[in-house]
């Protein structure tokens, strides 16, 4: 959990007005865009208490159980959608440099990089309608920030993937170690346009991004990486010719 503290708990500064950008400004498609409010979502999560960090966990936890359980070479709805929540949650704190960026909800959901997650995050998909953090999201977006939602969606997964044993202790790290107050920036970061690794330069980019930018160990960057044995890669999104199926 030290080092999901440290990718995850990068603070943003005092985010921009709510007005959306005029057109002549450059193009960036923030997910608070297209994430579905039924009032005005906050930007900064101004308080929050246990009961209230354990109803949006368990929000999500019961997104996640209402997917079909199969698992096989075609099919593994809970893994898929775990999968892109991680990365949702990954692909926003990488951006970190020079003390911008990291957990504040801004990333540019029309950059190749971030192919396939409009799906978990706001579209739906597996078949079953909305199947989405927005779903989850909606409920408490006039007092949770996005920037927030998306650290805590994170952690509700990963605890809920965990062993029966740990579970409960997972629950307790994440909660009693959460720092809520991010705010959630969705004008200004065409900053983070190319920050994110690029799997060509391998470990190069590994130092660059995990241990230069965001200041991790080599262990600690290695460990970071193990969510990719959650979820699956698509041809049409990695770029790849190949695809690749994990089981839960």
């Amino acid at each position: 959990t030290t080092t999901w503290e440290k990718v995850s708990s990068n603070l943003a500064p005092e985010g921009p007005p709510v007005d959306r950008p005029e057109a002549d400004e450059p193009s960036f498609n923030s997910p608070q865009w297209m994430m579905r409010c039924p009032t005005e979502p906050v930007m900064t999560t101004a308080c929050m208490t246990t009961q209230d960090y354990n109803a949006a966990t368990q929000s999500v936890k019961d997104l996640v159980s209402s997917l079909p359980r199969r698992c096989d070479t075609e099919e593994c709805p809970q893994a898929d959608l775990a999968g892109c929540i991680l990365r949702m949650a990954g692909h926003d704190f990488m951006d970190f440099s020079n003390g911008r960026g990291g957990s504040d909800g801004c990333t540019d959901m029309d950059h190749a990089d971030n192919a396939g997650l409009a799906e978990c995050l706001y579209e739906g998909e597996f078949g079953l309608g909305t199947v989405t953090i927005n779903d989850a999201y909606v409920q408490f977006c006039d007092q949770i920030s996005l920037a927030d939602f998306i650290v805590i969606a994170a952690e509700a997964v990963m605890a809920h993937l965990a062993t029966p044993r740990m579970q409960q202790s997972w629950v307790r790290l994440f909660r009693n170690r959460f720092r809520y107050g991010r705010t959630t920036a969705f004008e200004g970061c065409v900053f983070s346009e190319g920050l994110l690794p690029n799997p060509e330069e391998s470990c190069d980019d590994v130092r660059r991004v995990f241990v230069n930018n965001m200041g991790l160990s080599w262990g600690e960057a290695a460990a970071l990486m193990g969510v990719h044995s959650l979820g699956r890669a698509k041809i049409e999104n990695s770029g790849y010719p190949y695809q690749k199926r994990a089981a839960m």
